[in-house]
């Protein structure tokens, strides 16, 4: 570190808000694999740590109709967590799999990887098409908020002064149905944690018609992005009456790449269109596997 900093480490909950109400300066730490980098290098200097271990937000909690997975929750307790084995859910596991090494990902939590707002993460993309929510925490009380609108943009986020995310909230998916995910990711290295592009796919057929469909990417635009758009063109209509082609088109539109030292925007662009074909090829071929 290049600075004295000191760690403030709450013995519950309801002093952790307390003290984030208190003093808006203190900043919470998770895994700290983004925030310890930021202050090594200098891009941010926090004064106070506020240590969030020890506060029971590690855990998973089962309901009627969702689960709540603990913000402190690391990835490799996610990926390991047998109540996620099942579909639609199983995709977050797979999606975490493919995040960098398992030293960081026994170290990295799920509420940290988007409290910083950085925009394209594997998760995000992933618990966006779960349809997640992010529930946050302060000394008025707790809310839980899509987390399609949570990103405000590039590292701004709603999480806003005195709050805290203290759990990601999964719905139950409606009974009946086959469910489909899919999740694909192009990078520069398997070991490197940032995708150039993903997309995670969450969609369930009926009869061999299409009942719902979320597909979400991330990498293409300044936050990870829901095609809502291009995902309506396939509701209500069997498989194989699906065009591709306009599914494609679709998303050339809804989709905003900028240029960067990964790859132009054009390169993105291409990316975003093979990852598209290769998810509805998979689910193509799983459907013909189920018939």
């Amino acid at each position: 570190m290049t600075q004295d900093i000191k760690v403030v480490s709450p013995g519950n909950l309801a002093e952790a808000l307390q003290i984030l109400e208190n003093d808006p300066g203190v900043t919470p730490i998770a895994g700290g694999t983004e925030l310890v980098g930021a202050v090594r290098s200098g891009k941010r200097r926090p004064g106070v740590f506020l240590d969030l271990d020890h506060l029971g937000l590690d855990r998973i909690s089962l309901r009627e109709n969702e689960v709540e997975l603990g913000a402190m929750m690391t990835m490799s307790q996610v990926i390991a967590c047998e109540q996620l084995k099942g579909a639609p859910w199983s995709l977050l596991p797979r999606a975490l799999s493919q995040i960098a090494s398992w030293q960081i990902r026994n170290v990295a939590t799920i509420g940290g990887s988007l409290a910083g707002g950085i925009p394209g993460l594997d998760g995000t993309s992933a618990l966006l098409a779960l349809n997640a929510g992010v529930k946050l925490q302060s000394t008025r009380g707790a809310c839980v908020i899509p987390l399609s609108d949570f990103f405000l943009g590039p590292m701004r986020t709603r999480c806003g002064p005195g709050e805290l995310i203290t759990a990601l909230v999964l719905p139950k998916p409606p009974a009946g149905g086959q469910w489909y995910t899919c999740f694909r990711k192009i990078g520069v290295r398997k070991a490197y944690a940032m995708p150039i592009v993903n997309m995670a796919s969450v969609l369930s057929v009926q009869d061999g018609v299409v009942c719902s469909w979320r597909l979400a990417v991330g990498g293409a635009a300044k936050i990870s992005l829901l095609l809502n758009r291009t995902a309506a063109l396939a509701v209500g209509k069997p498989l194989d009456a699906v065009n591709l082609e306009e599914l494609e088109n679709c998303l050339q539109q809804e989709i905003a790449p900028s240029d960067s030292l990964h790859g132009s925007a054009a390169y993105k662009r291409i990316l975003c269109r093979n990852l598209l074909r290769e998810i509805w090829e998979e689910l193509l071929a799983e459907e013909a596997r189920v018939e």
